[in-house]
């Protein structure tokens, strides 16, 4: 028996989909779509299980609008997601923006048939952006498909990533012009690129940070304002448990002050590493700096575990407290 091979042919959306609202975004918001999504987006989020709260329909606050769907990880960090019929328009992708800062959204994707160069070019504009100024947004236009084969009553849709955050080529082009400065950001970004595995691994933290030429990454440890850092020098790491809600000092000072009413507790969980305990006007740290692993400096799988183990060990600490921070927070207003 010969095989047959044919092409598959396009199926109008539509006719899987009647309606945007009430059909696509139900379908696109289930964990096997929203994985597939994820994994054509180049993420490395992984599988989208039950512990990623998927939400629907959500109100913006002040906006009286609403966000097709809100996925929020396991770390904390959200992900709006707005999908339409047809060709992205400026309706949906101003929205887009709104959510995203009304939200406080780390990632944006937008789903549509099709995305016009204009649209393309204001994502990559936008992705350039939050690239040169260590924070931001990271947009992702992403084209949906549904494709059949001749004779079958089964249709297979399909992802296609059309404009997405370019972190190398940023690292590269948004440099120095000088060599130096091109090199320490090229050393920069493989540094990252060699730790996240195995923070993430150790963790389950990091999952939707990507490597770039920004001397720190940062994770949610489950709570607005307190977060995982590590940062890089040439010669030495800082990891550190990150307390900063912006425009909210006094969640700031207030966070620390929790953590320092368990201070005997906390030195005694991370012995034998000397915890640097800092409080300022702005923000506030607990931080751990392990000399010899930097960006410019070798760096043996040992010490890479030896890392990561630590960083799960401050996640661990800082997690058991925030329940009192959130607590805490949720009496002051904060």
């Amino acid at each position: 028996m010969s095989m047959e091979i044919k092409f598959l042919k396009k199926t109008p959306v539509r006719d899987v989909w009647k309606r945007e609202d009430s059909d696509f975004t139900p379908w696109l918001a289930a964990q096997e779509p929203l994985t597939k999504l994820f994994e054509e987006c180049g993420m490395g989020i992984g599988e989208v299980d039950a512990e990623t709260q998927i939400a629907q329909e959500v109100l913006i606050p002040g906006v009286g609008r609403r966000l097709d769907i809100l996925v929020t990880l396991s770390d904390g960090n959200k992900i709006a997601i707005e999908n339409q019929f047809n060709g992205l328009d400026h309706d949906h992708l101003t929205r887009a923006l709104a959510y995203a800062v009304g939200l406080e959204v780390t990632t944006v994707i937008i789903v549509a048939e099709f995305h016009k160069p204009e649209f393309c070019a204001v994502a990559s504009y936008l992705n350039s952006a939050a690239s040169v100024y260590d924070h931001g947004i990271k947009f992702f236009l992403v084209q949906v498909d549904v494709l059949s084969a001749h004779g079958s009553e089964n249709v297979h849709p399909n992802f296609k990533l059309i404009v997405g955050p370019d972190e190398w080529r940023a690292a590269i082009e948004m440099s120095d012009a000088s060599n130096h400065k091109a090199e320490a950001s090229s050393q920069i970004y493989d540094y990252h690129d060699e730790v996240l595995p195995y923070l993430r691994n150790a963790t389950g933290l990091f999952a939707n940070v990507t490597p770039s030429k920004n001397y720190w990454k940062a994770s949610s440890l489950g709570l607005a304002g307190v977060q995982l850092v590590i940062a890089c020098a040439k010669d030495y790491s800082t990891l550190q448990i990150w307390l900063f809600k912006s425009g909210v000092p006094e969640f700031n000072k207030m966070a620390f002050e929790i953590l320092s009413n368990h201070k005997e507790a906390i030195e005694q969980e991370l012995s034998p590493q000397v915890i640097d305990w800092r409080n300022n006007e702005t923000t506030a740290l607990l931080e751990i700096r392990i000399d010899g692993l930097g960006y410019r400096t070798e760096r043996s799988e040992q010490d890479l575990n030896a890392l990561a183990s630590l960083a799960a060990r401050m996640a661990d600490v800082a997690k058991k407290y925030v329940p009192e921070i959130k607590d805490e927070a949720i009496l002051r207003g904060l």
